[in-house]
């Protein structure tokens, strides 16, 4: 089975609840950047939480959960945006 290396970024409470902001990730060619995430919550399940509300970003466009990833794909992992 073909492999993608993707470069996943964690900001805010992501990163502090997986105590990583980059992670390299090896995943089946064909994954969505939600199986990028759930790849990542089973070495960190405290991020599990915050599954549902993650927004992600691939250069300077916002990307859908289902989004395909590309091999060399660096996308980001935002949590939601809260505050007043």
């Amino acid at each position: 089975m073909d492999e993608i290396r993707i470069e996943m970024i964690l900001h805010a409470v992501l990163r502090e609840v997986a105590d990583i902001e980059l992670v390299v990730l090896r995943l089946p060619a064909g994954s969505t950047a939600f199986a990028a995430l759930n790849s990542l919550i089973e070495r960190h399940p405290g991020l599990a939480t915050y599954a549902k509300t993650v927004a992600f970003a691939r250069g300077d466009a916002i990307i859908r959960p289902e989004a395909v990833l590309a091999d060399g794909d660096r996308i980001e992992a935002l949590p939601p945006v809260s505050g007043g």
